[in-house]
């Protein structure tokens, strides 16, 4: 029997497909999340928490961290070059006749975190012999 209340207020069914999958288009196997488990001193996961109030906002910036530190082949100096302070640093040192070799180090370094970035954002990059995406 037809449920007659949705023909007398003019409301279509929208019900959910049901089953295994719910109607669902299942993610390839590359794609699947794993589950990482982490353990923080609790004063430390705390911070964190005020400074990213959302679970969702905090796997996404950890997401972003391990996509740049893979990019970056695990160079810590990125820190430093994703900084503004990077650019001020180099113009402080050409101001200051600093070696050349330093100048050229920094450098260096900001130009190969652009091009890191510009890796990110095309969402492709390969590590080893295998890619990120």
């Amino acid at each position: 029997m037809k449920n007659s209340s949705n023909t007398l207020t003019g409301k279509v069914s929208t019900k959910k497909p049901r089953g295994k999958n719910g109607g669902r288009i299942p993610l390839p196997e590359e794609e699947k999340a794993e589950t990482l488990y982490v353990s923080l001193p609790r004063w430390l996961l705390e911070a964190f928490k005020k400074l990213v109030p959302r679970g969702i906002d905090r796997s996404k910036l950890i997401i972003n961290w391990v996509r740049a530190y893979a990019v970056a082949g695990g160079e810590s100096d990125r820190l430093l070059m994703q900084s503004s302070v990077a650019v001020e640093v180099l113009g402080y040192l050409e101001a200051t006749n600093a070696p050349q070799e330093l100048i050229d180090k920094v450098e260096s370094a900001i130009v190969a975190r652009v091009f890191d970035d510009v890796r990110i954002a095309e969402g492709v990059t390969q590590v080893g012999d295998s890619f990120i995406v």
